[in-house]
């Protein structure tokens, strides 16, 4: 008998016929997991096609690898999302889309569950040798992150040879590696803009970071990420663009409003985090919030309940000490300034696509 059946199999069957026209589908078995439908069925309806391609994907062992790769090609389809959360193969539990829902009682849940399947696809992790942090896209081939976190690169430029961004690293709820990720190289000129923190953020006391302290990076990118396919799914056709960041909210979120953090901690597969702000320093360049974070989170798009960029994390990781708060910097504070300093970078540039 078929291990994965009832409910959940029926919902695959759903999201899979939903975002795969017939022929799309027997493309993205092929280039996507190096199988041949014709192989597996000669169904002539379409319904027990898909069928017969679950009991299959089922019985063989490779039905996490068939969502995986369903999402890679369709990572906005919320019921492929459904899926995925219920096998554990995303960032979020149906627990905290619950908690989401409820704290947003005006949110469509599907709605939120399509964000959060991009989102997904355009958080990475920044890798320079040792050095690990969170990044995201905010263009087609531009990552923000943290200052801190490129600073190796800044010191040795020729180490930048060796960094690597990497997408879709993702675990099974069951602690076992699903995704280890797609790694990409920075570009030859790799430095679009960098801004370093402040002295003012490691000592305890009233000093402020100054306007211009805000410890934010862009990278750019050999090859425009935004605008490829997700993962291994090249080959499959209306294959969806990984996309990036593009409608960050420029108002910081008000004090006790839930915050969420797509985060690679201690250089994890990707975890979502949830928190609540607690409120802004003195002079606006700074944000606290009690989202847990572990060193590998710095750089990490800190998100608002309907998933909108609100602020970048950036220090108060408890390797550092006993952290009474994390902190973030608001990210109409990092836009007004990248447009400031740097006119001509497309940061959160419109989709062209």
């Amino acid at each position: 008998m078929c291990a994965f059946h009832g409910p959940r199999a029926r919902l695959l069957s759903d999201a899979l016929r939903e975002a795969f026209l017939p022929e799309r589908l027997d493309e993205l078995l092929f280039y996507g997991l190096d199988r041949r439908r014709v192989d597996i069925t000669m169904a002539g309806d379409y319904q027990g096609r898909v069928y017969d391609i679950i009991r299959a994907a089922d019985a063989e062992g490779w039905l996490l690898d068939l969502v995986t790769a369903a999402r890679e090609a369709r990572p906005r389809s919320t019921g492929l999302h459904e899926v995925a959360t219920g096998l554990g193969l995303t960032s979020v539990t149906d627990n905290l889309e619950r908690l989401v829902r409820a704290d947003v009682p005006d949110l469509d849940v599907s709605v939120w569950r399509e964000r959060l399947g991009a989102l997904e696809a355009q958080v990475c992790r920044v890798e320079i040798g040792r050095q690990l942090g969170t990044g995201f896209l905010v263009g087609p081939d531009l990552c923000m992150t943290n200052h801190h976190v490129v600073a190796p690169l800044l010191a040795d430029p020729a180490r930048a040879a060796g960094a690597v961004v990497r997408f879709d690293h993702r675990r099974l709820s069951d602690g076992t590696t699903v995704n280890p990720g797609i790694g990409y190289r920075l570009a030859d000129d790799w430095l679009v803009g960098a801004v370093p923190p402040s002295r003012a953020d490691d000592l305890d006391g009233p000093e402020l970071p100054a306007a211009d302290e805000l410890d934010v990076a862009v990278l750019r990118l050999a090859e425009p990420v935004g605008e490829l396919p997700v993962g291994r799914v090249a080959g499959v056709g209306d294959v969806q663009p990984r996309g990036w960041i593009r409608d960050p909210v420029d108002e910081p979120p008000r004090p006790g409003s839930p915050l969420l953090l797509l985060q690679h901690p201690a250089g994890a597969p990707m975890r979502l985090a949830l928190g609540s702000v607690l409120g802004a320093n003195a002079n606006g360049t700074r944000l606290r919030h009690s989202v847990n974070t572990e060193p590998g989170s710095s750089g990490a798009p800190c998100l608002d309940a309907a998933l909108r960029l609100v602020a970048l994390h950036h220090a108060g990781d408890p390797a550092f000490g006993p952290a009474r708060h994390n902190v973030a910097v608001p990210i109409g504070r990092v836009r007004a300034l990248l447009v400031a300093r740097y006119p001509d970078v497309p940061v959160f540039a419109p989709v062209s696509f």
